[in-house]
């Protein structure tokens, strides 16, 4: 198994601040996860990743950026309505 990046790794975190900070970070967020996901990163890997992200983002006290954290997580593991499922 794949060791989940950090938020620490510049490039990986650097992509997914830049979603959060976006006009619409719910969007972008899953496009980076859906982009993951279709290059193998095992459903279990990347909710790893996102709980890492999660946590460093209430460590910043980030809040709005944690739930859309929060959201695309629910989206992969399949807690969403009809075809939003990631």
């Amino acid at each position: 198994m794949v060791d989940p990046m950090t938020p620490d790794e510049p490039d990986e975190w650097t992509e997914v601040d830049q979603v959060l900070r976006a006009a619409n970070p719910l969007d972008g967020l899953r496009a980076v996860v859906i982009r993951y996901v279709n290059s193998g990163t095992s459903h279990e890997e990347m909710i790893q990743r996102m709980e890492q992200w999660r946590e460093h983002l209430a460590s910043e006290g980030r809040e709005a950026d944690e739930d859309v954290v929060l959201e695309v997580m629910d989206l992969l593991v399949g807690f969403s309505g009809p075809g939003t499922a990631l």
